[in-house]
């Protein structure tokens, strides 16, 4: 082989590292830095953390911006936390319910305490996992359960709930 032999080859190995490098980092830009975003997979110090124990087709999460807790059953939503002046007797809790079968909200309501629900998910031996979720937008508990359909953690049927 003499010089010139050696000069191409050297350019054609330089011109593959090269393109290599340009597909590797447009593939880095245009499809898996999206999706990681999307699932906030990147820049997570600048996520909402949600830790919550799903079992079946229930979930229990801790809204860390509220303080509030949310259950959802499989048919209902309850909010635990938000203020509402009302008493109740027998050890029960006012929450707030909203019934995702018929999308109705349906208001204030009395029922166990939130210390039960953590119980039956411990007594489950259900392991807490962390959802990580875009902070840019202010999330109520209604997007909170659709992030959670969005991710396949529940899903919206009018079956019996999980407990």
């Amino acid at each position: 082989m003499d010089i010139t032999s050696y000069v191409k080859f050297f350019a054609l190995r330089t011109l593959i590292i090269v393109l290599a490098v340009c597909l590797g980092y447009i593939f880095l830009v245009f499809v898996a830095k999206p999706v990681l975003q999307k699932y906030n997979v990147l820049n997570t110090n600048k996520a909402l953390q949600i830790n919550y124990q799903n079992y079946e087709n229930s979930v229990l999460a801790h809204v860390p911006k509220t303080g509030n807790w949310f259950w959802f059953n499989g048919v209902e939503v309850f909010i635990y936390g938000e203020p509402s002046g009302r008493i109740c007797q027998n050890g029960d809790v006012p929450v707030y319910v909203f019934n995702v079968v018929s999308k109705n909200i349906e208001g204030w309501r009395c029922v166990e305490p939130i210390e039960n629900v953590q119980k039956f998910y411990n007594d489950k031996n259900v392991k807490e996992q962390v959802l990580f979720v875009n902070s840019s937008k202010n999330y109520d508990t209604y997007d909170l359960l659709n992030e959670f359909i969005t991710r396949q953690i529940i899903t919206i049927n009018p079956t019996s709930p999980a407990r």
